[in-house]
């Protein structure tokens, strides 16, 4: 089980191992993390979907999950989080806001998680 206290200052964030667009773009955080500010995980493994404390997995299959500051965050804002974390997509954090602000981040998010491909194997868990 993992502690979750231990990522006072650290973003862990948990993303669909089984869809590539989530996949590839956890990649990419990764490989600009040169602060390593952010820790990720596999919202599946072998035996299904993982338990954290508090993370509340059907909401976690269906949009992107972060833990910060002690709670766990659900959707776009979760985009302006992990990019204030990481100083190359610092310059992307106004338009993040601009769009939260018009709600049209949340609206782009949803229409994306909603398209997005599962790979064979998982698809079981999201019906």
């Amino acid at each position: 089980m993992i502690n979750l206290a231990t990522y006072k200052d650290k973003l862990l964030f948990v993303y669909d191992n089984g869809c590539p667009q989530c996949t590839g773009a956890t990649h990419i955080f990764h490989k600009i993390d040169w602060l390593n500010k952010i820790k990720s995980i596999q919202l599946r493994n072998s035996s299904g979907i993982i338990r954290l404390p508090g993370l509340e997995s059907e909401k976690a299959v269906k949009e992107m999950a972060v833990f910060y500051k002690g709670k766990w965050v659900y959707g776009f804002n979760n985009f302006i989080l992990i990019f204030q974390k990481l100083p190359l997509l610092w310059i992307f954090v106004p338009l993040l806001y601009l769009l939260k602000w018009t709600k049209l981040g949340d609206f782009i998010y949803r229409k994306a998680a909603l398209k997005r491909i599962v790979r064979p194997g998982y698809c079981e868990m999201n019906k």
